[in-house]
């Protein structure tokens, strides 16, 4: 399987979809230059299709800036970097279209997805979704079965929350040990 995904802690922690890494014996993570490091795999959440994985690049890195996806809204412009071997290394433009919220009907101000209107490909999957200022405001998660230029994204709010509950269950766990 191949997949994409993003820095999100200068200590290496890089955010990728669920589905990529799920029962993978060996996770790689090839960085732009092409250095090719393994990976560890700190959380799986399946649910949220999230995953965090730890690597020691191989020179400094920094974070992306992550805003929340609160601040989204219908026609924002977005960008994507494809990894996939179609598109490796390619933005692709486009625009926010619509949301999904067919996991938590309850809380209509956070959608579970965002629906866009890019094609994505297999190997795209875990990439960052910039908005036009370079933030990222989600992770590219799956595209629509037998339709061209349309596909989703999780949004960020979810990544942020996910990943803090995840810092939480470390601190908790080193303080019981």
């Amino acid at each position: 399987r191949q997949g994409s995904g993003v820095i999100i802690d200068p200590a290496g922690i890089i955010v990728t979809n669920a589905h990529t890494v799920s029962d993978a014996a060996r996770v790689e993570v090839r960085f732009m230059d092409d250095a090719l490091i393994t990976a560890q795999i700190l959380k799986v959440i399946p649910e949220q299709d999230l995953a965090f994985l730890k690597v020691t690049p191989p020179y400094p890195v920094s974070r992306v800036e992550i805003i929340d996806s609160i601040n989204i809204h219908i026609n924002d412009e977005i960008i994507t970097v494809g990894s996939s071997p179609f598109l490796k290394q390619t933005l692709s433009g486009g625009r926010v279209i619509g949301f999904a919220n067919h996991r938590n009907p309850d809380d209509k101000n956070r959608p579970d997805l965002l629906q866009l209107n890019i094609n994505i490909y297999s190997g795209d999957s875990g990439g960052p979704l910039f908005n036009s200022k370079g933030q990222l405001i989600g992770l590219m998660v799956a595209k629509q079965a037998n339709q061209d230029r349309l596909c989703f994204a999780i949004p960020s709010d979810k990544i942020i929350k996910a990943y803090l509950k995840f810092l939480e269950e470390i601190k908790t766990k080193s303080h019981h040990e």
